[in-house]
């Protein structure tokens, strides 16, 4: 795909890390468990998560406010694998 798209991915957490100013070190307490992704991704491949969470209809809901915000489509591959 080569435009803008906002995306919806999902998987099982193996290793999480939190970044500032202080540097960065890992977290622990999402690891083993299933969360679902919503990512903008941009034209050139590029691409920034915008929501995660244990839910998909949230997660449907998120992608679906930003799309319309940003005058963008929804590429579900949570369906897309399930099919």
């Amino acid at each position: 795909m080569t435009e803008c798209h906002v995306e919806i991915t999902g998987g099982i957490v193996t290793a999480e890390s939190y970044s500032d100013a202080r540097g960065t070190r890992p977290v622990f307490n999402a690891i083993g468990e299933w969360r679902f992704f919503v990512d903008s991704v941009e034209a050139d491949g590029g691409r920034i998560c915008m929501w995660s969470g244990p839910s998909y209809e949230a997660a449907i809901l998120e992608a679906e406010e930003m799309a319309a915000e940003y005058g963008e489509q929804v590429v579900d591959l949570v369906m897309a694998s399930r099919t």
